[in-house]
Order: structure tokens, then sequence, then C-alpha cells
């Protein structure tokens, strides 16, 4: 039998802290993701791993978002990480004038 090498995605179960590997022909990249659709840049990057942008994407109820998107493999598919700095900033803020 001869080796077999095969592209994978791995990423860390955080409730078990153990790695999660998914080959990654089982990962569909859709052209369109909420909205956005992807350029072909953008979709190779995705499937080297890459995080990309995105902006301008609408949730589900019709509300416009940005956020940051990369395979998972613990998931099965993309995950979307928020910035959430400003939210932060804005809190801080409000903290420091209210006192």
């Amino acid at each position: 039998m001869k080796d077999q090498k095969m592209m994978v995605f791995v990423s860390l179960n955080k409730l078990t802290n153990e790695l999660v590997a998914v080959r990654a022909d089982r990962i569909r990249i859709l052209d369109e993701i909420k909205g956005i659709k992807l350029d072909n840049h953008q979709k190779i990057a995705l499937m080297q791993g890459k995080a990309i942008d995105l902006e301008g994407m609408t949730s589900k109820i019709g509300k416009p978002f940005d956020a940051t998107i990369q395979v998972n493999a613990d998931h099965r598919g993309l995950e979307f990480k928020f910035n959430n700095t400003n939210q932060l900033d804005r809190q801080q803020n409000q903290g420091t004038t209210q006192e």
C-alpha cells in the first residue's frame, strides 16, 4: 500500500482541548457568503487555511456586519471572527465619562 498525502485543516476544539482534523476536500467554499461574492483570490486564501476580512455582510435579520472568516475543522465549515475592539472602546469610554 502506498502512502497517501492529502490536505487537511486542523483546529483546536475549545471544549476538549483536542486537535480536530478534516480533509480539505470535505470543506466546500461557497461563491457567496452572507451576500458578499468572493473572488478567486479570497477562495484560494480560504482553501489555504488563511483568514480573510469581509465587510458589508448581511445577517439573517438583515443587519449589516463585518467579520474575519476562516475554515474551522472543528465546525467543519467557516468560522466568523468578530472584531469587538470598537465595542470595547465604546464601553471603556462610557465608563470614564460616567466617573
